[in-house]
């Protein structure tokens, strides 16, 4: 003989039960979502605005915008050999820029170089060429990278 379950029927009078578990129901719901404010609210939700100190959120922080020049270099294998400050493979932009800083007519030669790529003046490791840049855009990169020199120390000595 199968079973079937009892059904749950609201109209039902003998259903008192199911009645009051829905209306409980429909009341903890609309207390607890806040559907109809009817003044009540639980201890644990209420807030005490006086005792509670106005705090701004921290101000969001936009990201660095990149210059052109750093955007050409994402764009390339740049940043697989060199960093801002460390040597990886070659040599870092700061110690790039050190030893070529005020050197008449160098972001044209150091374009050149990294166009054509080659070795030995970093050492034996050779740089790969980079043929797809133009030259205005080597230009870029090569000039941003002159820029990163380290700033000279600030001398107390008193002439």
């Amino acid at each position: 003989m199968p079973v079937t379950p009892p059904r749950a029927e609201p109209a039902d009078p003998r259903n008192h039960n199911f009645k009051w578990a829905l209306v409980s129901l429909v009341c903890v719901s609309v207390l607890t979502f806040g559907f109809v404010d009817l003044g009540l609210q639980a201890r644990s939700h209420t807030v005490d605005q006086a005792a509670t100190p106005a705090v701004a959120p921290p101000p969001r922080q936009a990201a660095p915008r990149l210059s052109a020049a750093q955007r050409l270099m994402k764009r390339s294998d740049c940043l697989s050999c060199h960093t801002l400050d460390n040597k990886i493979v070659g040599p870092s932009f700061r110690d790039i820029a050190s030893r070529y800083q005020g050197t008449p007519g160098i972001v044209e030669v150091l374009a050149g170089k990294v166009k054509d790529g080659g070795s030995g003046n970093w050492g034996n490791v050779p740089m790969s060429p980079h043929a797809q840049f133009t030259d205005e855009e080597l230009q870029t990169m090569v000039t941003w990278i002159l820029e990163q020199a380290p700033a000279a120390p600030v001398s107390n000595d008193q002439p």
